[in-house]
């Protein structure tokens, strides 16, 4: 727990990884008590703030953020179906993705 409390990632780092991971999705709860939404979007803000974006509307391409209503922390247990179909995508969108050239997949 106490690695948990104390971890922390620098926005530059934050930045790092998202601009060199094909796809990424940051998923919250807006009812989680113990990782509140806000961390969620303070990742996702750090993750896009050096990227290129799409050009329709600021939209990110590599990472997603995704805030479920009515869920909390066991979001994965809450909503297990649309949590799997999330989490296809996104490996789906990853291996389509040029940015696995990068990584030598």
């Amino acid at each position: 727990m106490a690695a948990a409390l104390t971890h922390h990632v620098s926005p530059s780092r934050l930045a790092f990884i998202g601009a060199r991971i094909p796809k990424i999705i940051i998923v919250t709860g807006d009812e989680d008590h113990l990782v509140a939404p806000e961390g969620s979007r303070r990742l996702w803000r750090e993750m896009v703030s050096k990227q290129e974006k799409d050009g329709k509307g600021g939209q990110d391409l590599r990472v997603e953020l995704v805030q479920w209503e009515g869920t909390g922390h066991s979001i994965h247990l809450q909503g297990e179906e649309k949590f799997n179909e999330l989490i296809a995508r996104c490996v789906r969108e990853g291996r389509n993705s040029n940015g696995l050239a990068d990584l030598g997949l």
